[in-house]
């Protein structure tokens, strides 16, 4: 809803909508309010004003009485109330960080809720991207922070303690600590989803068992913080430790109870060798991603003239295609995470433990390219109409922008040529500079036993 701080007046009707069409810019049946907000001016005036009386009833309410905005993903026209914030950069990714390219106004509620959890979701929840960062976030870790965390490592699923109903999937902690979640299977659209169906383990949040490694005591409050901010509302168990100052209302561990007991068994009964793992990997998880975040932001950029493109309209069948044969056969232009990509460029344009983002016109194209914090590499094409940016001369040299979620930093845009100077050492760039003195020198790290450090 858009309140203009004009006038103070508003008038709030509740209405009840019956038998609207599936595909109207309404749906029904059920109840919704209409904010009526004055957008005018106030001034004094003797010229009469034009008669125009509110209506009374439902009956008298017509769809065109409600201001609409067409949604940029799906293409339907809704309520304004229907509208919602988009990260377009994902949030748990650190979207929440960056500029207003990165976020819009102009998606529905309802596709803001598919593409987190069919679109964003399969990128988000991958094996690749989440050690990736796992490994990467070290970079910035605030070694004397106490509310530092690190992400865990998924290791896959541990078949021999698995069953039909339930499965236990494995994860390493940030000093190897060896951590278990039992939760229910979910169905086979999450089965490259790391911890299965995010929205069912809001009420399967499972059972989760760790074993300390490490004897530190830095280690070790880093890794029950890291545990905790991953699993923080499964129910967890210690395996080889005790927490004697516990909090009551909040505890780290439970007591071990009927529930654990057969779990704790079913742990021990793999010993201390190998172990089988399986894992499911969707090698194709980033491709309805670049798709979704190159319209969106061809949108931010470009406006609805981008929007009335063929290409643009290429990029929405895309995010939206679920089947890889037919999404292959969309003329798109860019290349997969996969694919080996060229090591002078990821020299160049990564940025160790953040991810990069490039907007990089050409004669016929727009490049859009995101690097991961440890230089995997995704490129699409964001347009192949020149006209859209032919008289944007800001953007004819290129851009990059540093979203970095451990340090809480985003910087950009900066111009790609100022970037590559300050990598390669030519002149160096001040936000560049301070995002480099962040960065941790990895032999300030305390040894992971207490022994080695008073040796």
């Amino acid at each position: 809803m858009l309140a203009l701080a004009v006038c103070t007046r508003s008038v709030e009707l509740q209405l009840r909508l019956i038998q609207q069409q599936q595909s109207g810019p309404l749906r029904g049946p059920g109840f919704f309010r209409i904010p009526v907000q004055c957008n005018h001016l106030v001034f004094q005036t003797t010229a009469p004003l034009p008669a125009k009386q509110m209506p009374t009833s439902a009956e008298q309410v017509t769809p065109t009485d409600v201001p609409t905005r067409n949604c940029i993903y799906c293409e339907k026209d809704k309520p304004i109330a229907e509208f919602s914030l988009e990260h377009i950069f994902p949030e748990s990714l650190g979207g929440s960080l960056c500029d207003e390219v990165f976020k819009t106004r102009r998606v529905c509620q309802r596709c803001n809720n598919l593409c987190g959890l069919f679109i964003d979701g399969p990128f988000i929840k991958s094996w690749f991207r989440n050690n990736d960062d796992a490994l990467a976030s070290r970079e910035y870790l605030t070694l004397d922070a106490d509310d530092s965390t690190l992400p865990l490592i998924y290791m896959g699923q541990v078949q021999a303690i698995s069953t039909t109903e339930e499965l236990c999937e494995s994860w390493l902690g940030p000093a190897g600590e060896h951590v278990y979640h039992f939760h229910k299977r979910d169905d086979e659209r999450f089965v490259t989803y790391l911890g299965g169906d995010p929205i069912a383990r809001r009420k399967d949040t499972g059972r989760v068992y760790v074993a300390l490694t490490a004897s530190h005591p830095w280690w070790i409050s880093l890794a029950l913080r890291s545990i905790k901010a991953h699993f923080r509302r499964a129910r967890r168990y210690a395996l080889n430790f005790d927490i004697s100052d516990d909090k009551p209302d909040d505890p780290f561990v439970h007591t071990q109870d009927e529930t654990a007991l057969p779990d704790i068994e079913k742990i021990r009964s793999l010993g201390n060798g190998p172990r089988t793992m399986n894992m499911s990997i969707n090698v194709n998880a980033e491709a309805r991603f670049m798709a979704k975040i190159a319209r969106a932001i061809g949108h931010n950029l470009f406006g609805d003239a981008f929007l009335a493109t063929p290409y643009a309209a290429h990029l929405k069948d895309a995010m939206w295609e679920q089947d890889s044969d037919r999404a292959s056969e969309i003329p798109l232009y860019g290349t997969a995470y996969w694919q080996k990509g060229d090591d002078h460029a990821k020299k160049l344009l990564s940025w160790r433990g953040a991810y990069s983002i490039i907007l990089l016109p050409n004669k016929d194209k727009f490049g859009l390219s995101v690097f991961t914090p440890t230089g995997r590499s995704a490129h699409i094409a964001l347009s192949d109409d020149p006209s859209l940016w032919r008289e944007m001369s800001t953007l004819h040299g290129g851009q990059i922008y540093i979203v970095l979620p451990q340090a809480k930093r985003f910087v950009g845009p900066i111009p790609l040529f100022e970037y590559i100077a300050h990598v390669t050492g030519s002149s160096k760039h001040p936000a560049l500079n301070e995002l480099e003195g962040c960065r941790l020198d990895p032999s300030l790290f305390p040894p992971r036993d207490q022994a080695e450090q008073t040796a």
